[in-house]
């Protein structure tokens, strides 16, 4: 993990400055206090969906 901002990326320092990326950066902190079983679910599912996204026409 990155000590600060200013290591990352410049695409995720922007997301992290965007006010709609709010309830994302919560979630993904309320995320890293599970245990790692249901942290590895959780990242298991995103993956999932992310993939069919990808696989399903844009209406």
């Amino acid at each position: 993990m990155k000590s600060s901002p200013e290591e990352l990326p410049l695409y995720l320092q922007n997301f992290i400055l965007n006010e709609a990326a709010t309830p994302y950066l919560q979630a993904a902190h309320r995320m890293s206090k599970l245990p790692k079983e249901d942290s590895d679910f959780l990242t298991l599912v995103i993956d999932l969906l992310a993939q069919r996204r990808q696989m399903t026409p844009a209406r």
